[in-house]
């Protein structure tokens, strides 16, 4: 939802989601995500960082993520 809401390109939100490992999914290297779209390490790096900064300025993921730390502490307790 919130990758819609930024409009990120689907090829960028699926090397987001193998980097993380989302989508039940093992967590993959730049390299290996690389590989697949054909693009160098440092491409898909770049991609994936640049998402990170836009997130991050993104007042309704913040709240999002706040609120999953806080679920997960409270879990955790």
């Amino acid at each position: 939802y919130i990758f819609e809401k930024c409009n990120f390109p689907e090829e960028s939100i699926e090397m987001f989601n193998l980097y993380f490992g989302f989508n039940n999914n093992n967590p993959h290297t730049y390299s290996e995500i690389g590989d697949v779209y054909g693009m160098t390490h440092q491409a898909v790096y770049s991609r994936i960082n640049s998402m990170l900064k836009r997130l991050k300025n993104n007042k309704e993921f913040m709240k999002m993520i706040s609120a999953y730390n806080t679920s997960e502490n409270n879990y955790r307790k």
